[in-house]
This record gives structure tokens, sequence and C-alpha cells, in this order.
């Protein structure tokens, strides 16, 4: 297929981007190092959706906030010239269309921003990223990707968990939970109790049959938002949230230091080697 198609440097780029962080804009792709020139890099994804190997659509963000940009997602014609560059066999979990509500949308985002700024860390830092998923990530059915059945009736569905191997000596890979809230304190906040649960239970680190202890990475969409949740974060000082780092999304550059909870200085979420 590619060799009917041929494609440049930053088109290709640009298409292992999408395919990596599932739905992305443009501006996100920049951030990711598909491209520099933010104009340049619009026409080659136009080049790639005209190729059919990647699709857009604008989600209105509601009456009189006008149409969100673009939004890119791998199609599975996409999925096959990579796989063809690669030399590998396309894992056939390319979407057909995107259906996705608005809310979900702003929301997943969010997470695709956290991921490009997680790999970009860990690219400069060394630090090996065995895997990520997303809770949008293709999936089975109606189930969500990240979907966790905690054997007590519960289920537990982080936006993302990562597997990396920090460079601290241990020799064993971490895995790193995401919870990214945006909106209203209220949502959070009845949500950490189910949090706490999924951490003193190792519901997380028992599903990937991990022997190191999960870190839980709550991002904020604001500072407001952040000040709101820490103020009436319950027992802030127990031991049972020492597992868990807290920041907004514009904090992640730079992405390692700087973590912190309402009770407690501000510390790094891996250590350094």
């Amino acid at each position: 297929m590619t060799d009917t198609i041929p494609l440049t440097p930053v088109e290709i780029r640009a298409l292992e981007a999408v395919a990596t962080y599932q739905l992305v804009t443009a501006k996100l792709l920049q951030l990711a190092g598909a491209g520099r020139d933010l104009k340049h890099l619009r026409a080659a994804l136009g080049k790639l959706e005209g190729h059919k190997l990647i699709h857009a659509r604008k989600a209105a963000w509601g009456f009189g906030l006008g149409q969100s940009p673009a939004l890119y997602m791998l199609t599975p014609k996409g999925e096959q010239a990579l796989a063809e560059l690669k030399g590998e066999n396309a894992p056939g979990t390319a979407r057909r269309r995107m259906t996705e509500g608005v809310e979900n949308i702003r929301h997943w985002l969010g997470v695709a921003e956290w991921h490009i700024r997680l790999r970009r860390w860990a690219e400069a830092e060394g630090v090996r990223v065995d895997w990520v998923v997303t809770e949008y990530s293709p999936a089975p059915g109606l189930k969500r990707a990240t979907q966790i059945e905690c054997g007590t009736g519960e289920r537990y569905t982080p936006d993302a968990i990562a597997q990396v191997m920090p460079r601290d000596g241990d020799g064993s890979p971490r895995l790193l939970v995401l919870e990214y809230y945006r909106g209203a304190a209220g949502h959070a906040l009845k949500q950490l109790d189910g949090l706490r649960r999924a951490s003193t239970h190792k519901t997380v680190e028992t599903h990937f049959n991990a022997s190191r202890a999960a870190r839980y990475m709550v991002i904020f969409d604001t500072p407001e938002l952040r000040d709101t949740v820490h103020r009436k974060w319950p027992d802030p000082g127990s031991e049972d949230w020492r597992p868990f780092f807290s920041k907004t999304l514009a904090e992640l550059d730079p992405f390692n230091p700087g973590w912190a909870l309402p009770a407690g200085d501000p510390r790094p979420l891996l250590p350094a080697a």
C-alpha cells in the first residue's frame, strides 16, 4: 500500500503519532514531535486524510462556543499502511469512525497530552515505556480498555495505565495510573474513596501481576480545581495516600519533579537514577 502512497518523513511521523496517541489535534502532534511547523504539519495531515489513512472530525463544543479543532484518529487503512512500513502484521484494532461525545473528547484530549508528555520525558531521561493503555484505546465490545474487575462486584476504570522501567536500579517495572479531572470538584471528590480502595487493595498490581506498588497520578485541568479538591481531600495525612501524586495539566512540563498532595512537600514521581 505504501508503495503506491509515497509518504514524506513528516507524514510518516504524523501517521505514527496518530497511531500512538489515538485521538489528537495538530497542536498535540506538534508537541509530540511529529513536525515543527504547524502549517506544514496540517498540510501533511490533510494528505493523510485524503488518502484515508486517518480520519478527522470537528465537534461542536456547545451553544455559542464554536467548534473543536480537527480531531484525528487512525483508520484501518492507515493501520495497514503503518504495519507495512514496519514489516509487521496490522493488529486490526483501528476504529472505522469517531463517535465519541463532546465531553469525552474534551477529557480524552487531556489524557492524550499527558501521554505525550510522559513519552517525551521518558525519551529524554532514558526511561523505558513498555506500554500505555487509555480508557479510549480499542477494546472488545462495550468494555473500556482500562476496566479492571475488582473481585468484589466493583469495577475500576482509570483514564490510563502505563508501565515504565525506572532508572532506580531495582530492575522491575512500575505501573503508573492516571486519573484526570476537569469541571466541577464534586466528581473528583466522589471518586477519592474508590481510588483509595483500588490502591490499598492492590487492584491494578494484582491485575497486571506487578511486584511494585503502582503510582497514582491525579491530574487537574486547572489550579482552581486542584486547590478545591486538595482542601476537601479526606484524611490527607493518611499513609493510604502515599502512592498518590498530584499536578495540573499545565505543570506536566517538567514532568517528573514537583508532584504534591495536600499533606507533605512536593516530590518527584519517580526517583532519579
